[in-house]
Formats: structure tokens, sequence, C-alpha cells
């Protein structure tokens, strides 16, 4: 039963964020004089790709590159 209410608690903050994340991306376009569908795939995707990134650079870092390369793929 915990976990089924930490499921739907968890769910709900991912719908939330995201929602404000693309919000966030719209305003920051009409801020920048920029097409949200630009803002969209340039800041979103890069925000979105930064766990990949940290995970193979700390990897990377820890000698163990097995996992960098696996975490591209």
């Amino acid at each position: 039963m915990v976990y089924l209410m930490l499921f739907f608690i968890v769910a709900y903050g991912m719908v939330f964020f995201a929602k404000r994340l693309t919000h966030s991306g719209d305003n920051l376009g009409k801020f920048l004089g920029m097409e949200s569908s630009w803002v969209g795939v340039v800041l979103l995707a890069s925000i979105t790709s930064l766990p990949e990134l940290v995970t193979g650079i700390t990897s990377t870092n820890l000698g163990n590159q097995t996992m960098a390369v696996a975490n591209i793929f």
C-alpha cells in the first residue's frame, strides 16, 4: 500500500514539473524572441539529456568505461 501511494505521489510530481518545465520553456522563448518549438527542440532536449551526460562523465572519472559506453546506447 505504501508503494502504491509513493507511486502516485511521484507520478503527480512528474506531471506537475513537466508542465512547469514546458511553461517555463515557452516563457523563456517569448522573452528571448524565439519560437516555442525551437526552444523545445534545443533547450528542453538539452535539459533532459543532462542525467545521461552526468552519468557518463562520472563513470569515466571513476574508471568504469564500460558503464560510460553502455550509457550512450
